[in-house]
């Protein structure tokens, strides 16, 4: 992609990715070249798992899918519960080059599930056993042909489960990921959005997009790091977590149990990690936690660097935590799936209040004036655009893509208002979009009329979002 000549356009650093393999193939040679240092570690019971272990179960995992005819023209699918085995068959995926959909088997698949699988028509899917009924449900009243396979507990309804599916390919000597020679053009994930732009579409990530997200820590060193995170897989900074742990190196710590104050302390304490990513909504919540228990925040006196993301974060939040990070940085970034990022404040020179950032490396942004369609320039507000070579739109859905991503110049639409500032600093002010964040979730007001006006003494009604420091809307 050339740089945009247009005027008024801010533009990141530029990183070359021409001798970049794909990602199953970076994560392959590296997880190699790591061997018996540790990969992973359950929080709940301390079981390590190395590298080599990790690397070796992934291969076999790649080489059973490989037996039942998938290509890198495939979609594969992994109804996740975060657990060891749900890392490894992301892992076995990226090594046969197909393209990995993560799906949450949380509070959404009732709603996910059933609208994503349908769409996308997974060659196989890795299933959560609690939600074996659900996918079963779908795939059958589809009348698709998508293999189940069971893992997390054993199958209700005669489907193989994981063991079995690996039990026959053990010798993993002679395999070798699939060559992925165009990394800017070829899908490596289709990424369910979380929602901003209207319901959730599968967007199609490409290899160069993955290179591009974890570019934040391009040249840094994690191994001998400890890392940790409470998102899954199919938001953009589960795989982001996952990728620095299997390319750089990193011990990667988890969690099954869901976020709570207490059991992000414990794990600190325990684990010590240098690097964690949390939600903007997890950082108001520990930020209220401590307020009046600081003298338990001496665990972030370990990290080094804490990326948070998902929402606005008010000044009063990144200080008072940036404050407990007495030998680290505090890291805000702003993106969509749909570009696997945007701007971050890892390389700002200085805090400024309410900021997002600089932009990304080879990104470019600007500001439009939404009536006169004009670029707009310096601390004037109007919609954010983002453009990367790493944009491709939605899986099949053509109508959808051209609604925000305009393909001949590669802008796409984020829906959001913001400014930037003298030096480049990205602000973040307002949405266009209908779509409310509660708690780190996407809300479609629309969906909440709807129940309402179901009341059979409801005669009419509406639903708007109001700013909210804590759980940035809430829904009025």
């Amino acid at each position: 992609m050339e740089p945009s000549t247009e005027e008024n356009v801010l533009r990141g650093a530029t990183f070359e990715m021409e001798d970049l393999l794909g990602i199953g193939q970076e994560i392959f040679a590296k997880m190699e070249t790591y061997g018996d240092e540790v990969a992973m570690v359950d929080a709940e019971t301390g079981e390590e798992t190395t590298f080599a272990d990790l690397h070796k179960k992934a291969t076999s995992v790649a080489l059973a899918l490989t037996s039942k005819g998938v290509t890198p023209s495939d979609i594969v699918t992994l109804v996740e519960k975060t657990s060891l085995d749900a890392f490894t068959i992301v892992i076995g995926i990226l090594f046969t080059g197909a393209s990995v959909n993560v799906l949450d088997a949380g509070w959404t698949a009732p709603t996910v599930i059933p609208s994503q699988i349908p769409k996308l028509k997974p060659k196989v899917i890795f299933c959560d056993a609690s939600v074996e009924e659900l996918v079963n449900g779908v795939v059958q009243g589809q009348d698709m042909d998508s293999a189940i396979i069971i893992y997390g507990g054993d199958s209700n309804l005669g489907h193989q489960v994981f063991q079995e599916f690996l039990q026959d390919f053990e010798d993993t000597d002679a395999f070798r990921p699939a060559v992925i020679e165009d990394l800017m053009n070829t899908t490596v994930a289709v990424s369910c959005t979380s929602g901003s732009t209207g319901p959730p579409k599968g967007v199609m990530i490409t290899h160069a997009a993955l290179h591009q997200l974890i570019s934040p820590l391009k040249g840094a060193d994690l191994r001998g790091m400890t890392i940790f995170t409470n998102s899954g897989m199919s938001w953009g900074s589960g795989i982001f977590i996952l990728l620095a742990g299997a390319i750089g190196g990193a011990r990667r710590v988890f969690t099954k149990s869901p976020f709570s104050e207490e059991n992000l302390l414990r794990i600190m304490r325990e684990y010590k990690p240098g690097l964690m990513l949390l939600s903007c909504y997890q950082v108001s919540l520990m930020n209220a936690y401590l307020q009046n228990k600081k003298d338990l925040a001496a665990p972030f006196s370990d990290v080094l660097i804490l990326f948070a993301v998902g929402s606005k974060l008010s000044s009063k939040h990144v200080e008072m935590m940036q404050e407990y990070l007495s030998n680290g940085k505090f890291v805000m970034s702003y993106g969509l799936t749909e570009c696997m990022g945007g701007t971050n404040t890892i390389t700002c020179p200085e805090y400024r209040p309410q900021t997002v950032g600089l932009v990304c490396m080879n990104t470019e942004l600007k500001i439009v004036d939404q009536q006169t369609g004009l670029n707009l320039g310096p601390n004037q507000q109007g919609e954010m655009y983002l453009r990367g070579p790493t944009m491709l739109g939605y899986y099949n859905d053509p109508e959808a893509t051209a609604q925000v991503l305009d393909t001949k110049t590669g802008w796409l639409k984020t829906g959001d208002i913001g400014y930037y500032d003298d030096d480049g600093y990205v602000y973040v002010t307002d949405r266009i979009k209908e779509i409310a964040k509660y708690k780190g979730y996407y809300i479609n007001p629309s969906d909440i009329e709807l129940v309402i006006s179901q009341h059979p003494d409801v005669r009419s009604c509406a639903v708007v979002s109001v700013p909210h420091d804590d759980v940035c809307d809430l829904m009025v």
